[in-house]
């Protein structure tokens, strides 16, 4: 159901809670949060009348402006006599390559599959190169757009893999698929080495869950042309969510990128969902998803069985199907542009519901 938006005629909308405000506060250097959402406007617009300016720190931040507004109601009455509509979600490119994806007009799906004796999820189920090819194919039969291949566990308690470990489990699988099959495969490491060795193979995205911990990463993607997934994380264990501390290290990371001389629309970005905080920090986050708009890139959230829902249903990781679907589901409305799922028929029906509410009466 891909359906398009015109360019510019979205108009982005951020709810804030006194958590996220305060954070965007800091950040930004307000002494107070003078608004209960941000509204975003390209260069040439006149602002919403009563906003305050919001101007947000890094060289990424030219490409829009955004504003502080308290009164919704004069946001709605802008946004008619401009002519614009008004979402959590509008369509960013997203550049693969030499394709370019309009990431919000309908919501991307990518499948995971993991080659790793010790997943959180399926550990040593398709450790054999012949189970992983298979799992790839039958990710894209069952019309997802993309299947993340990762070759090192990253569950809580791992025990790290070195990158020629982690390149033996990935590589028998790059190799059993053909050259058409390898462009919609984005590969899961934390090692630059791994990622330019999966790219020689014709990989199209790269998908670092460290945050660019490796400065390796930055020469790397500022010569390739691949897709490159930006996932919010920090180091030691997991830790109470802070919102000021995504803002930072996400922005940061633009900023280097962008000094790099890596072109931000091969960028997405991802809330590591899981990864840096525990408990019901992952439902606030999935809540408030939309708070990384202030980013203007699209975003990939991946809740696929986490072990927070296991907390919140009871079920066992092998069970958690549902919950993920309807965290999938839930992580949409909130702004996702993608969903990262290990269930096909999960993420598809995810995605078509929550497209369907989103655009169907339009």
């Amino acid at each position: 159901m891909q359906q398009t938006v015109p360019e510019g005629a979205v108009t982005p909308y951020i709810p804030l809670n006194a958590a996220t405000a305060q954070a965007l506060a800091a950040w930004t250097g307000h002494p107070t949060p003078p608004g209960r959402a941000l509204v975003g406007t390209e260069a040439g617009d006149d602002p919403v009348p009563g906003a305050r300016p919001c101007p947000l720190p890094g060289s990424w931040a030219e490409a829009r402006r955004w504003w502080w507004v308290e009164d919704a109601a004069a946001v709605w009455r802008w946004v008619d006599e401009h002519g614009r509509s008004c979402r959590r979600r509008w369509p960013r490119p997203w550049t693969v390559g030499d394709e370019v994806w309009v990431l919000g007009a309908y919501t991307h799906t990518m499948g995971i599959v993991n080659v790793t004796p010790d997943s959180f999820s399926d550990g040593g189920r398709r450790v054999d190169a012949v189970d992983g090819v298979q799992a790839v194919r039958a990710f894209r039969a069952a019309g997802l757009d993309w299947v993340d291949l990762g070759g090192e566990s990253t569950r809580p308690g791992h025990t790290p893999v070195d990158d020629v470990t982690e390149w033996q489990r990935v590589a028998p699988v790059l190799e059993g698929l053909l050259a058409d099959e390898r462009r919609s495969l984005s590969l899961d490491t934390r090692h630059p080495g791994v990622g330019a060795r999966a790219l020689e193979l014709g990989v199209s995205v790269l998908n670092d869950v460290s945050c660019l911990a490796d400065p390796a990463w930055l020469p790397l993607l500022a010569q390739a042309r691949c897709g490159y997934v930006l996932m919010y994380n920090r180091p030691g264990p997991a830790g109470r969510l802070s919102w000021l501390d995504v803002l930072r290290r996400i922005g940061t990371a633009l900023d280097r990128l962008l000094a790099a001389g890596v072109a931000l629309e091969r960028v997405i970005v991802d809330p590591g969902i899981g990864f840096a905080y525990g408990g019901a920090d992952n439902v606030t986050v999935l809540n408030h998803l939309g708070l990384l708009r202030v980013f203007d890139r699209p975003i990939l959230a991946g809740p696929s069985r986490k072990r927070f829902l296991g907390h919140l249903t009871g079920r066992p990781v092998d069970d958690r199907d549902r919950a993920s679907a309807i965290a999938a589901f839930a992580a949409v409305q909130a702004g996702a542009d993608m969903v990262r799922m290990h269930d096909a028929l999960g993420a598809l029906d995810a995605a078509r519901m929550a497209d369907a509410l989103e655009y169907g009466g339009e």
